[in-house]
């Protein structure tokens, strides 16, 4: 079902909430050639379905009562292909956890993972969400994504502590990276070619890559006009491991790490960057891997001079509430990123380390710490900014692709006037699924159905 070309549509909602400060009852919008062409108030809307029937005879009507339409919301932080690893005990530490989701992944076939991903894609679907920032070893997720409709920057993980080795590790990525990019197929190849989907470099975290392999990404992230996706500074033992040590952090790293040429203990003690008594953000500063390009998942150790530096660096953050609070590491303070000028948006993480995709939810979870406005907006046009593409989506503009969610409420809520606020709130409270979505005025979800399955 595809409405981005002809006829054009007449989208009506009780509410529309546009992430540019305005919230228009009773109103609607006008979807041509997969982009917003106009926004109507009620008396705008009624007037136009009342003029002449050469004026609207080319519209298709789409009622959506008791609804709110948002645009499509943002997920800057997710692993997709880990959306059917087996269920994992809550309230265990990170690497604890992380060693088991490795052990319980690693036997898995490619075509495991490509239904693992495919699963997730069509919950974030489902959930109202057309962008995600995924990270990847296999890239499998990158199919799922177009597969299901949605727009999306898959980072293909790097990994590589050996500096020696750099090159040689670098080379292997770039090989992976042209078997997945030249084999693409269907739904992949055109995503790619029309830049609904894009593949870039993701250095895994500071504690599993070298900065002289990270520079590397970094330069071919650049080379490419792509931002690079990482982990930074997810746990207290990241920090010490840079910082100092972590014995906790050398085990974990001894048992998933590959095999190297060398024994791990003895690669260890090579490692001349790691005990600099640096955090993990002044790590990658001072070997100048900290830029506008990278967006950094988690970053809840961060201290004031770390956020000074981290916003002065005009990087990106990608903040995962839920997921932290689940694997007992702390959320980021948002209200500090906020008041420290940074660049920010929320991740759920994975299906491993949380109970659902749903955005809404997570925006949610910072509640009351900032306004249910403030929230929408970090999954909206707040991180649209964050990934350098709030000139074309992320808002509901008119000319901006018209990537909308359509979110059914209770009938009894509409019974009496709201503010955007009340709206905004409710919408966060309740956390429904979305009903429609559309992305570049495409239907991928109609009448809470995933077109994807027809």
């Amino acid at each position: 079902m595809n409405y981005s070309t002809s006829p054009k549509l007449l989208i009506k909602a009780s509410s529309v909430w546009t992430a540019t400060g305005e919230s228009l009852a009773q109103a609607a919008l006008v979807v041509e050639a997969g982009k917003i062409a106009a926004i109507l108030n009620h008396e705008q809307c009624q007037s136009l379905l009342e003029s002449e029937p050469e004026a609207t005879g080319k519209l298709e009507v789409i009622d959506l009562p008791d609804c709110v339409i948002t645009p499509g919301l943002f997920n800057l932080h997710t692993h997709l292909d880990y959306s059917q690893a087996p269920a994992i005990p809550e309230n265990i530490s990170l690497f604890t956890w992380m060693a088991q989701l490795v052990a319980s992944t690693r036997p898995w076939s490619p075509l495991q993972f490509a239904q693992s991903a495919l699963a997730g894609a069509k919950a974030a679907a489902l959930s109202g969400t057309t962008y995600l920032v995924d990270s990847s070893y296999t890239g499998q997720t990158a199919e799922a994504i177009a597969q299901t409709g949605l727009k999306g920057l898959v980072g293909l993980e790097l990994f590589g502590l050996d500096e020696t080795l750099a090159e040689r590790i670098f080379e292997l990525w770039q090989a992976r990276y042209q078997s997945l990019t030249s084999t693409a197929s269907g739904a992949l190849k055109e995503a790619l070619q029309c830049g609904q989907v894009a593949i870039t470099i993701a250095p895994h975290a500071p504690y599993t890559v070298s900065p002289t392999l990270w520079a590397k990404a970094r330069d071919w992230a650049a080379s490419q006009n792509l931002m690079l996706t990482a982990h930074l500074a997810e746990s207290q033992a990241e920090y010490d491991w840079i910082f100092s040590q972590s014995p906790e952090l050398d085990a974990y790293l001894a048992k998933v790490m590959p095999p190297g040429p060398k024994p791990f203990a003895t690669l260890l003690n090579e490692l001349t960057w790691r005990g600099s008594e640096r955090s993990p953000t002044k790590h990658l500063e001072h070997f100048g891997l900290l830029d506008k390009n990278l967006i950094a998942a988690h970053c809840v150790e961060l201290d004031t001079e770390d956020k000074q530096i981290f916003a002065a660096s005009k990087a990106s953050a990608a903040l995962c509430r839920r997921s932290n609070e689940r694997l007992m590491t702390g959320p980021a303070t948002a209200s500090e990123f906020i008041e420290a000028k940074i660049k920010f948006g929320f991740g759920s993480d994975s299906l491993a380390s949380n109970s659902d995709l749903s955005m809404l939810k997570e925006a949610a979870a910072w509640l009351p710490q900032m306004t249910a406005e403030q929230a929408l907006s970090l999954i909206t046009i707040k991180a649209a900014e964050a990934v350098n593409i709030a000139e074309k989506t992320g808002s509901i503009e008119m000319g901006k692709a018209a990537d909308l969610a359509a979110f059914p409420l209770s009938s009894d809520f509409w019974q009496n006037d709201h503010d955007q606020e009340a709206v905004a709130r409710k919408l966060l409270e309740c956390a429904p699924n979305a009903s429609h979505l559309l992305v570049d005025g495409k239907f991928v979800v109609y009448q809470g159905k995933l077109l994807a399955d027809s």
